[in-house]
């Protein structure tokens, strides 16, 4: 059975996440599991024989102790909510887990031992985008996750996950991330818009004869509930907020691709302002996702 990992830092950011999950596990029929990371600090000889080394392991282990006692409370939680959810779905089972080292070193491992369909975090901020521009440790799940990535901001509220807005560059891993939002889709009764920026006083002669087999290669995945925009704008970011704020999208959606993270996003002075503004949760494809949700 598939699984939604949730990432948390046992915070008030992660908590709304996890919230957030639950309701995605009953919907998506999947079971969960809460994961945490403690550091490893390495100890040299020296600091062994002269400086106390001992009690480096002692506190290790004290916070050891109390991450699991606060992953051990969490997953109480999340038990309580799911007993008050929809007796027709079906309730998720949630597990948790904290692991060692690094959360980049450990997230494709855990990915794949654990058939993990989504990956659900808190955002540091209210803003999604600007928790993946500053976060080190958002920027490591991005780059080694082969699976989506739900942000979500510390006040978002996805009862009602109805409508995505899925922003396209007609690139190739588009179709991926497309085929995998239509798949959930099919499950939640989604209403999705693909959407694509043309920036005011730009030019690609290439544009229009990939826009028409992007649009091929869409129609061929067969998904009733789904339309296309192309909107004119002077800053990718700004227009993707003002559109779902208008059209009171539920969720961003978007490709990362691991060699050139949102590299044409970025490349405009306005766009650091406008990411400020982003304050519902963000679904990132990683360009180099290898899974579907139904396999």
């Amino acid at each position: 059975m598939k699984t939604i990992l949730i990432l948390t830092d046992l915070s008030g950011n992660a908590a709304q996440a996890a919230k957030t999950a639950v309701m995605l596990g009953g919907a998506l029929n999947t079971n969960l599991l809460l994961y945490n990371t403690q550091s490893v600090l390495p100890v040299s000889s020296y600091y062994a024989d002269y400086a106390g080394g001992p009690w480096v392991i002692d506190d290790f282990t004290k916070s050891e102790n109390e991450s699991n006692e606060k992953m051990q409370h969490l997953s109480e939680c999340l038990q309580a909510l799911i007993a008050k959810m929809n007796p027709q779905l079906r309730k998720p089972v949630v597990h948790y887990e904290v692991g060692e080292g690094s959360l980049a070193e450990n997230i494709s491992t855990v990915v794949d031992q654990k058939n993990i369909a989504m990956i659900v975090m808190g955002a540091s901020s209210d803003a999604a985008f600007e928790h993946i521009l500053n976060g080190s440790d958002s920027h490591a799940i991005i780059d080694h996750a082969r699976c989506p990535i739900l942000v979500v901001p510390q006040y978002a509220d996805l009862k009602n996950f109805k409508k995505v807005i899925f922003a396209t560059d007609f690139g190739e891993a588009d179709i991926k991330g497309i085929h995998y939002l239509f798949e959930i889709g099919n499950l939640l009764n989604l209403q999705i818009e693909i959407v694509h920026i043309s920036l005011y006083g730009e030019k690609d002669s290439s544009v229009i004869e990939k826009k028409q087999e992007f649009l091929k290669q869409v129609s061929r995945l067969r998904y009733a509930n789904v339309m296309f925009n192309d909107v004119k704008g002077r800053n990718i970011v700004g227009s993707l907020n003002d559109l779902c704020e208008e059209e009171n999208a539920d969720v961003l959606a978007l490709v990362h691709y691991q060699h050139n993270f949102l590299k044409r996003l970025l490349g405009h002075s306005t766009t650091k302002d406008a990411l400020l503004n982003q304050n519902i949760p963000l679904l990132i494809f990683p360009s180099k996702m290898e899974k579907s949700f139904v396999v």
